[in-house]
């Protein structure tokens, strides 16, 4: 039994790696840059660990492939912009009010008796005390480097911890891990920041006017300002 939960972790671990690798957004004007996006009809979707830790053991019961993870995981992908819309989520809803059979989208054919009812995004309606079944994805044994929550690599040119937009995205990720339910916010904070020329260096010196200009919400503003000694002490002590 535990030489067969050995080689299970394995070809999960394997999963999750060829998974990552394969959704590593490359697109430099996407907001989700460097993180991970499952791509339709050209949207950009954007996927977490823990779905990403979903999809792994999807392909392990044959629901799923490398390539495309089941229907209703899709579902639950949110569009890395904000005036984009999920196809599948939206084909489902589509095709439940219409009178007429419907037909599939020329791109992409869904075939669902009725659409699966479920929490858009997923993770924003859950309690806080919420833990995610299946966890984070966890590093193999002998991988050259850890797996983090939402990796940010810009380039050969850029020396990692340099730049203050690379350390800010880092920031926003470690808030992200410890605050699973504000994590839509804590990202779409990210990118109000990114898009303003903040950095980690000046997050702190955000005024109260400027959060409200970039939508952030109090509580948010807040744990950004509070928690960067927090996340220097865990990065110095190698946490991250």
């Amino acid at each position: 039994m535990l030489a067969k939960l050995k080689l299970q972790n394995i070809v999960d671990c394997s999963n999750n790696e060829a998974i990552m690798t394969l959704i590593k957004c490359k697109l430099k004007s996407c907001p989700n840059h460097a993180g991970w996006c499952f791509i339709i009809d050209h949207i950009h979707l954007m996927v977490f660990p823990f779905q990403i830790k979903t999809w792994s053991m999807a392909i392990n019961d044959d629901t799923g492939s490398l390539e495309t993870p089941p229907d209703v995981l899709i579902k639950t992908f949110r569009p890395a912009k904000q005036n984009e819309n999920n196809p599948i989520r939206d084909n489902s809803s589509n095709s439940s009010n219409s009178v007429s059979t419907p037909t599939p989208a020329p791109s992409i054919a869904v075939a669902a008796s009725a659409p699966v009812q479920m929490p858009y995004p997923l993770f924003p309606m859950m309690p806080q005390s919420f833990q995610y079944p299946y966890g984070l994805p966890t590093p193999c044994p002998g991988s050259s480097e850890p797996i983090s929550s939402h990796q940010d690599i810009r380039g050969s040119s850029v020396i990692s911890g340099s730049d203050g937009v690379e350390k800010l995205v880092k920031y926003i990720a470690w808030l992200a891990t410890r605050n699973a339910t504000l994590a839509t916010s804590l990202f779409e904070a990210k990118k109000a920041l990114i898009e303003g020329d903040f950095i980690f260096e000046t997050v702190e010196h955000v005024t109260d006017s400027e959060f409200a200009q970039m939508g952030i919400s109090a509580g948010i503003k807040v744990l950004l300002r509070t928690q960067t000694k927090r996340f220097k002490k865990a990065e110095s002590r190698g946490m991250l």
